[in-house]
């Protein structure tokens, strides 16, 4: 539980400048700020005034909000507007992060505490400007913008990147700062004020949510999928709909579905088996179609979530094991290389999970969510391969129809035309389906490697702009 939550608004702005303003600790002499564009601040003062803003106020004020606030928006508007060269290459990250740090409270607070603030700066020598919303919103906007482009390429930036191998919670932490008001706070810290909603920086507020979708979109996609937080990438899609956070688990919940259906067939009498097993085949069947035609009806943003890359992957396995020799359905061990494949395709989605920046902690129930979902989506479709496909298609395929006919644990006597394969007895169907289904994840996942360099996580056959590409 966190130890308090915070009520007034210098509470919020004195926490708020430690928690995510200032990123590192510094000390030295007060950095005195430019009152327009032209003059330069030295590399030094500037690092440090980026690394731990509060070096921009005098000790008079550092218990003042409004005057903090103030230099802080002088020292952003300078950040922005200075001539090219004025601000290094190495520290554009950080002035990004500051600027939308900066422009983004006023939205994220009570606007009546910033009101009617005078900027001592201008483009001219003497010169003021008044705060107003609308330039705020502005200035918001185009840093949003700036830091966003700084943390899709944040493996470029020394600086993100260093950030990022010592503390990967931090960038995770930037990227929820990026959509939500206020984050979660961490264990132990005051609970920020409110909860839920996301940054909007539109002037129709809510009403106009196009923006927003556009960065949700690219954070969910570039971030949170990759990394395997499906979790984080719905509520950044969806943050004002608790039921629909539960749409991406609808289809592997009816897969799972099918599967208890299977599964029951252990506990029931012989006389049922093939009944509900016949019941597992077709509902797998139209669950298949089912979720063809909700991902095309689902909205282009969303779709994503449905993580369709995978049982696409799966086929590419399934097509790879009807073009094996029947051995792979005769085999009476063969469920053991199912299962053994299961565990690889988990170990290989942990560590793709961390290899795209996530937490330690966190990859490992990250990979076994996907790696659960893949597994559920391949045993669905190996379901719908073994009693329609594979009859057809496999070699002596013909030998597998009915298979549904016979209990599923047990041994299944071929038909006489197939008794001089493997002593007259195939492999019992659940063995075959684990089989199938361990072989189709694993297999497909590594296909998906070559033949697309993108984690198993990324929208089915979205084409994106990436660093150094041409559209």
């Amino acid at each position: 539980m966190n130890a308090a939550a915070l009520t007034d608004y210098r509470s919020v702005f004195e926490c708020y400048l430690d928690d995510f303003v200032a990123s590192a600790e510094t000390t030295g002499a007060q950095v005195e700020l430019p009152d327009h564009p032209q003059p330069v601040i030295q590399p030094g003062d500037l690092e440090r005034a980026l690394n731990n803003p509060r070096v921009l106020f005098p000790s008079a004020d550092q218990d003042e909000p409004r005057e903090c606030f103030r230099l802080l928006c002088t020292f952003a508007l300078w950040l922005r507007h200075s001539p090219p060269g004025h601000v290094p290459r190495h520290l554009a990250s950080r002035a990004a992060r500051l600027r939308f740090a900066v422009w983004t409270l006023p939205p994220r607070m009570n606007w009546r505490e910033w009101r009617s603030l005078t900027l001592e700066w201008s483009w001219s020598p003497g010169g003021h400007i008044e705060l107003s919303r609308e330039m705020v919103l502005a200035e918001a906007r185009a840093a949003r913008d700036d830091w966003l482009a700084q943390l899709n390429a944040w493996e470029d930036d020394p600086w993100l990147a260093a950030r990022h191998q010592r503390k990967p919670a931090k960038l995770e932490s930037d990227l929820r700062w990026l959509t939500t008001i206020w984050p979660r706070s961490r264990p132990g810290k005051p609970a920020w004020p409110g909860s839920g909603g996301y940054l909007t920086l539109e002037p129709g507020g809510v009403q106009n949510r196009g923006a927003y979708r556009r960065v949700a979109t690219d954070i969910a996609e570039l971030h949170w999928l990759p990394r395997g937080s499906l979790r984080s990438a719905t509520a950044v899609l969806l943050p004002r709909h608790r039921v629909t956070r539960f749409l991406p688990w609808l289809f592997p919940l009816a897969a799972l579905g099918v599967v208890g259906i299977f599964i029951g067939t252990l506990v029931v009498g012989a006389y049922w088996v093939a009944t509900l097993v016949q019941v597992a085949v077709c509902s797998a069947l139209v669950l298949l179609a089912l979720g063809l035609v909700v991902a095309g009806a689902m909205p282009s943003r969303l779709i994503g979530l449905a993580l369709l890359r995978i049982p696409a992957a799966a086929a590419v396995g399934q097509v790879v094991l009807l073009s094996l020799t029947p051995r792979w359905w005769l085999a009476p061990q063969g469920w053991t290389i199912g299962a053994a494949l299961l565990g690889i395709a988990l170990l290989y989605l942990v560590l793709e999970s961390r290899l795209h920046g996530a937490r330690r902690r966190w990859a490992y129930p990250r990979g076994v969510v996907i790696a659960g979902i893949g597994a559920l989506y391949a045993f669905v479709l190996s379901l719908v391969v073994l009693a329609f496909v594979a009859p057809s298609v496999a070699e002596r395929g013909e030998c597998l129809a009915g298979w549904w006919l016979a209990n599923p644990w047990s041994a299944r006597p071929l038909l006489e035309r197939c008794a001089e394969l493997n002593g007259g007895h195939a492999a019992a169907p659940a063995g075959v389906l684990l089989l199938m289904t361990g072989w189709s994840l694993a297999v497909g996942l590594a296909a998906q490697i070559l033949w697309d360099d993108r984690p198993v996580t990324a929208p089915l056959g979205r084409l994106r702009r990436v660093r150094g590409s041409t559209p």
